[in-house]
């Protein structure tokens, strides 16, 4: 199916009907990440994480045990995917260091460059970037679109290392437990995660707060401090491809639907249910989020102070007492 932009908002270009027959949690979410527009970058941001797609940032597929298990046809798989991932971070990161400098991204100097791209992918993804990155005309010569200029030095391109397990994974929570590690090592709190929009819904439930990839018992060896704790961070979730039909998203929708079910249920779940309260879809998730935080640091606030007003007129009144006796 040619990738075919539609003018209005719809369902991954489509209908949701022509998918779903019916609403859930993850399909609600899925509604969601297609129909509503991309967070502003806001000068916080401090990483920008790129998921690694089905293919690669020179298009091959990486998923190829889809084809030799006859899950999926080869034009069934989204060749430009991680090149438009890969594209959305460099331009979220570029703009977060614009506003840092207070110029325009058309005239920021190498040393206003400082925000880092973490990117965590096989190793088919990971050798790809790096010729991508070594030679960016490398895509133009393959007759693909060339991403934008971003300092290779900011990059950070890992392996799906598991280091509860001490092996090399390939899937989502693979990617999870490897950005975890990171996380361990390196300080960031306000978070850009880049992935298409179909798979967001699921990213959050893995990198979220209440995801069990993400519990607070961080690796002995951090090199952070005592204070550095993984409920600080918050993540804001950009989507690509939210108005397009695709190469092969009914797949994709149906393919999510069923590993969020799946993979939040059971005795030992991988995700969690619900997204957690760290993660932001939108400007008005994150304005109602700030809101909340606002009433409830006032609560406690005013809470306190009540405590301290009540007990010092309970002092008061024992030394007024204690002085008539």
């Amino acid at each position: 199916m040619p990738k075919k932009l539609i003018n209005k908002l719809s369902f991954f270009g489509m209908n949701f009907e022509d998918v779903f027959t019916e609403e859930n949690i993850f399909t609600r979410d899925l509604k969601k990440s297609a129909l509503t527009k991309n967070p502003t970058p806001i000068p916080e941001i401090d990483l920008v994480y790129v998921l690694a797609a089905r293919t690669t940032v020179l298009s091959q597929i990486a998923d190829v045990e889809l084809i030799q298990q006859n899950k999926r046809k080869e034009e069934e798989f989204d060749c430009v995917d991680d090149i438009h991932r890969l594209k959305l971070g460099i331009e979220i990161a570029t703009q977060v260091c614009a506003l840092r400098a207070g110029k325009k991204p058309e005239k920021l100097t190498e040393n206003d460059y400082v925000i880092p791209i973490f990117y965590n992918g096989r190793k088919i993804h990971n050798e790809d970037l790096k010729k991508a990155l070594r030679n960016p005309q490398q895509q133009q010569k393959i007759g693909l679109e060339p991403l934008p200029y971003y300092p290779a030095r900011l990059f950070t391109i890992s392996p799906l290392y598991h280091p509860r397990k001490n092996n090399i994974g390939q899937n989502t929570v693979a990617q999870a437990q490897s950005f975890r590690h990171y996380l361990e090592h390196h300080a960031h709190k306000h978070i850009a995660v880049v992935s298409s929009a179909f798979h967001l819904p699921r990213a959050a439930r893995t990198f979220g707060l209440d995801s069990p990839q993400m519990d607070e018992a961080l690796d002995l060896e951090s090199e952070l401090s005592p204070s550095h704790s993984l409920s600080d961070v918050q993540l804001f979730l950009y989507g690509v491809h939210k108005n397009e039909a695709r190469n092969g998203i009914k797949m994709d929708l149906i393919g999510e639907n069923d590993a969020m079910k799946n993979y939040s249920s059971g005795d030992n779940p991988s995700i969690s249910r619900y997204l957690s309260r760290n993660v932001f879809f939108t400007n008005e998730d994150i304005l109602a989020y700030k809101s909340f935080a606002q009433a409830l640091f006032w609560s406690k606030h005013t809470k306190t102070v009540t405590q301290q007003i009540t007990a010092t007129e309970e002092t008061h009144d024992t030394i007024t007492s204690f002085g008539k006796s």
